[in-house]
């Protein structure tokens, strides 16, 4: 059967007074936290026994006001144990105070806590009751209670944090949270209440009770009333000494406020003084300025006339731009259309004379005729070149196309050329070379080798006796292991025994179309070789130097930077060039299946020079006329390689060439160019094509090709070469 339970109002308002007057004098301990930073702990530690105490004094005084009918008694370690939660809980909810609630997580988070520590409390407390009798609870209101604790718990510490951050100063916003606290705390503890019932227990021993029930919670709140007094007490004293301090500091600040304002009030005197003399000296300086603007307002009249000026000459110098740059757009026009209309006929020239001087029932004088013709075409070939280059340079579109090349082979291609020419005037030639001599370099072969025969075509040319020596050296030392990438300083040096140069000669060696020597000597070359190799050579990143006495020889040097593959020492192996030496003139045939080529050119000369070399060593020949041609036939006869020129009637190489590889069946087939047009690095990089030759075709570099994209494998007529 449970036991019935009732209340004692008197006892009942005494404990939720309690709960109010300890939520108030915790308020007032949190205040003193936030004022006064020395000793801040101790009054942390002080709101928090207050406030845990007074939670543990209303459980047990509310404990005093219920009676169920039969002794009860508790166990005093368990009594003291349910103190501690309260205090601790209080203490963190009180720091959290202090710091302040920035959200709402904040303020929930202290609540749930400060309720927990309400419910942990209480519920210790109730365990700490030795009663004769069964204790049981209902957990729905046990849980009820928590979430009211919690609920009140926020709601009281959200007033108690506008009180503690100053937004509510006054007394009875204060006394209004006190009231809230207070609530939660005895709102909670009157709900658990709810949640426990006793029935009666024969098999418990009456006799066993511990410390007495009216005793107990008498001493506990007697013993907080006056805690929570002493507590008021200190508070009051310690606002006495904030007070005083602050009525001292005052009188201070006030003494310092009175000297300030006699301070400031001289330096007024003084600034207000100051102030007329500036006010004197700013109406005479403004005189001055309205004088100078009058003088200002005539210089910009003057000045907008000369501006006006200035904007016509800029006019005229903007169209004379306009004429020079267009002068200029039609000087490359004109110099691409003489090359291109120079380079057709010199195509057939040469080339016709290859095939000439193939015939061995030539007789001698024949012979020379036919070197003769060959010799003036190449000299016209470079005189062209040499314009073009000239003229890339003025322009500023001059550059370099860097490979990976043997250098060793460059080197032996360019002695052997210039060997015929030394040959013919009895003059000695050497190559010396260092044995660090890295074997492969990055550089643009075309434009090395161009220098190196200009410098020594140059060191023949006005050399009467003696030799010319090509030196090729390291010049720095550092060691770099084989397949790593790095730079290194090479220094090429051309050495002549010749007439040499005066000092006035050698300021002008380098400018176009300037000669030195005689009337002979001048009549070999274009005078553009040295200004155009200079300026090649700074493109590589060095400087072409020079160094001669009259009578004593010439040297000329230049120093670029490379990077190389590798330094390690040369093995004297045939070089690359050498390897893919073509004896043309021995060539009958090729092995395998014929090949079928097809000739694209709108020049007939050009189509039956080709035809000439081609058409003797095995190869079925199939021409067309312009790039239209070129498509319908290429459907047609299925050729194993095209040859192809860029510029004719009807449809150009350009077009026909993109719309070609746009067939499925024609996307892998060797197309070379062949034009007698100056081809730039960026319309080359346009066309899809495997190569691109230069008219006048060298005849070594066409089979050459042929080889590489046919996978072709030469016969010739003596096995033994």
């Amino acid at each position: 059967m449970e036991l019935t339970s009732t209340y004692n109002p008197t006892l009942v308002s005494f404990s939720i007074f309690i709960a109010v007057i300890a939520a108030y004098t915790a308020l007032e301990l949190t205040e003193r936290i936030s004022v006064r930073g020395k000793i801040k702990v101790g009054w942390l530690i002080g709101s928090s026994v207050m406030m845990g105490t007074g939670v543990w004094s209303m459980h047990f005084v509310g404990m005093l006001a219920y009676s169920i009918g039969i002794p009860v008694g508790y166990d005093l370690t368990t009594v003291i144990i349910s103190w501690i939660p309260a205090v601790i809980a209080s203490g963190i909810v009180f720091y959290y105070l202090k710091q302040g609630f920035s959200n709402l997580f904040d303020l929930v988070r202290a609540g749930t806590l400060m309720g927990s520590g309400i419910g942990a409390m209480h519920y210790i407390g109730m365990a700490a009751m030795r009663v004769p009798a069964n204790m049981h609870y209902d957990y729905s209101v046990v849980a009820l209670s928590v979430v009211f604790a919690v609920i009140l718990s926020s709601v009281s510490l959200a007033t108690a944090n506008f009180v503690v951050k100053g937004f509510l100063e006054r007394e009875e916003i204060k006394i209004a949270g006190s009231f809230l606290m207070g609530t939660a705390i005895s709102g909670m503890h009157y709900i658990a209440m709810v949640a426990v019932g006793f029935t009666p227990s024969p098999s418990t021993p009456n006799a066993y009770i511990g410390i007495e029930n009216t005793g107990l919670a008498s001493t506990i709140g007697i013993v907080t009333i006056i805690m929570i007094f002493g507590a008021l007490m200190a508070s009051m004293r310690a606002q006495k000494v904030d007070l005083q301090i602050m009525t001292k500091k005052l009188k201070k600040s006030s003494k310092i406020l009175k000297s300030v304002n006699q301070e400031l009030e001289n330096r007024v005197s003084a600034r207000t003084s100051e102030l007329r003399e500036a006010k004197d000296a700013a109406e005479k300086r403004n005189t001055e300025l309205k004088q100078a603007q009058r003088e200002a307002i005539a210089k910009n009249a003057q000045l907008k006339q000369a501006q006006a000026v200035v904007l016509s000459k800029n006019s005229q110098l903007q169209q004379a731009k306009e004429v020079a740059e267009n002068a200029s757009k039609s000087k490359d026009m004109f110099l691409a259309n003489i090359s291109h209309e120079l380079r057709t006929p010199l195509n057939s020239i040469l080339g016709y004379v290859k095939i000439m001087q193939r015939d061995t029932n030539l007789y001698p004088s024949q012979i020379q005729d036919l070197q003769i013709v060959q010799q003036s075409g190449t000299h016209l070939l470079t005189l062209i070149n040499d314009i073009l280059d000239l003229s890339k340079t003025n322009a500023g579109k001059m550059e370099l196309n860097p490979t990976s090349v043997d250098l060793h082979s460059v080197l032996d291609e360019v002695i052997g050329i210039t060997k015929m020419w030394a040959r013919e005037k009895n003059l000695g030639l050497q190559l010396e070379t260092d044995d660090r001599l890295p074997t492969q370099i990055r550089t643009d072969k075309k434009r090395l080798r161009q220098v190196l025969i200009n410098l020594l075509s140059n060191a023949v040319k006005f050399t009467a006796s003696g030799q010319v020596t090509l030196r090729v050296k390291v010049l720095d030392d550092v060691y770099r292991s084989p397949q790593v990438v790095s730079q290194q300083k090479l220094r090429f040096e051309i050495r002549d025994t010749g007439i040499g140069m005066s000092s006035e000669q050698l300021e002008k060696i380098f400018l176009p179309f300037e000669q030195v020597g005689d009337i002979e000597s001048q009549n070999q070359g274009t005078g553009l070789g040295l200004s155009v190799s200079k300026e090649l050579v700074e493109l590589m990143g060095g400087k072409l130097e020079v160094e001669s006495k009259l009578g004593a020889g010439t040297t000329f040097w230049f120093e670029p930077i490379f990077e190389v593959l590798n330094v390690e020492r040369r093995v004297e192996t045939p070089t690359q060039s050498q390897l893919q030496q073509i004896d043309t003139g021995k060539i009958k045939g090729y092995q395998g299946r014929p090949r079928k080529l097809l000739i694209v050119d709108d020049k007939k000369e050009n189509r039956d020079l080709l035809v000439k070399i081609l058409q003797p060593i095995g190869f079925d020949i199939e021409k067309a006329t312009n790039g239209q041609q070129m498509l319908e036939m290429a459907a047609f006869i299925k050729p194993d390689l095209i040859l192809l020129d860029l510029f004719m009637p009807v449809k150009t190489g350009f077009i026909s060439l993109r719309e070609l590889r746009q067939k499925p069946e024609f996307k892998s087939i060797p197309i070379i160019v062949v034009t007698a047009s100056s081809i730039t690095k960026e319309m080359s990089n346009y066309l899809d094509c495997e190569a691109v030759l230069h008219k006048p075709i060298e005849e070594e570099e066409l089979l050459l090709n042929l080889e590489k994209f046919l996978e072709l494998e030469w016969v010739y007529k003596d096995k033994a070469s």
